[in-house]
């Protein structure tokens, strides 16, 4: 029996792809056998909704949520909120700066150089990633697809390298490992 669940902001809806399957196949790198039951939210708003919902939890031990920062977030930051919310987790500033970590899945899955369009410098501080890589793709015969690419991406990426790069990611594995 599933004792743990993980809230997810992104979409239920899976007609482009079902995002809860990405996540899955992300997270399995390291917690085969210790999987939480992964629940997407359609909205922040609606994420957290569920997360604080006393009677939707009760039969769950643990509880953790994973939402958008849509902001940089400052180290003194983080740990500020990491003390006061130790369940919540934030994809500094939307997954798709994970995606921009590691550039050689966009150039491989959109056949150009993506990566050369990423500027130097730390992804988790560039603003509106997945806009970005929508205009870094535009040109593309099929664009980036928030849902439609992000499940395939999401499966591509190295989970170690993620932990490595941000610092809720290698918590969150380290919390769902226990």
């Amino acid at each position: 029996m599933v004792n743990r669940v993980l809230y997810i902001e992104g979409t239920k809806e899976d007609t482009n792809g079902d995002l809860r399957e990405g996540f899955r196949t992300l997270l399995e790198q390291k917690l085969k056998g210790k999987m939480p039951r992964l629940v997407m939210g359609n909205s922040k708003d609606e994420t957290l909704s569920f997360f604080n919902n006393e009677r939707l939890n009760v039969k769950y031990k643990q509880r953790d949520v994973m939402i958008d920062s849509d902001g940089v977030e400052q180290e003194k930051a983080r740990e500020v909120r990491e003390k006061k919310s130790p369940a919540l987790f934030l994809m500094v500033q939307e997954m798709e700066a994970w995606f921009l970590s590691q550039p050689e899945i966009l150039d491989e899955r959109f056949g150009i150089a993506v990566s050369k369009k990423i500027p130097a410098g730390d992804v988790k501080t560039i603003d509106d990633p997945s806009g970005k890589l929508y205009k870094w793709t535009k040109d593309c015969k099929m664009p980036y697809h928030k849902v439609h690419h992000g499940v395939a991406l999401l499966k591509k990426l190295k989970l170690s390298e993620l932990e490595n790069k941000f610092p809720d990611v290698k918590r969150l594995v380290s919390v769902l490992s226990n």
